[in-house]
């Protein structure tokens, strides 16, 4: 969904049900990449889509289930933070969000 701005079609094909669905494949593959990051290690989470499902609530169900896990800072477009959402009519790029974790 985040290249709408370039294909607008994209906004008329989802479903609710398949935006739910999409949701917990992004949890299952954070929950399943997970321990390939070594203690103290870093991971981004990346995705090229808007849905708060998707982004936000993801990174929240992730450290529901990995408490090994926490927040981490990340430089962006407005300061640090752990997490950024960007947007086509304020930034000129596709609708993004990205989030830093670290590992206990």
């Amino acid at each position: 969904l985040g290249a709408a701005r370039r294909r607008p079609e994209l906004l008329w094909r989802p479903s609710r049900s398949a935006l739910a669905g999409l949701a917990r494949l992004q949890v299952a593959i954070l929950v399943g990449v997970a321990d390939l990051v070594r203690p103290g290690g870093r991971l981004v989470y990346s995705v090229c889509t808007f849905p708060r499902a998707e982004t936000d609530a993801a990174v929240r169900a992730f450290l529901a289930k990995r408490p090994d896990f926490s927040p981490l800072e990340l430089p962006g477009p407005e300061g640090p933070a752990s997490s950024y959402r960007l947007w086509p009519h304020r930034h000129g790029t596709d609708a993004m969000f990205y989030a830093g974790l670290r590992r206990a």
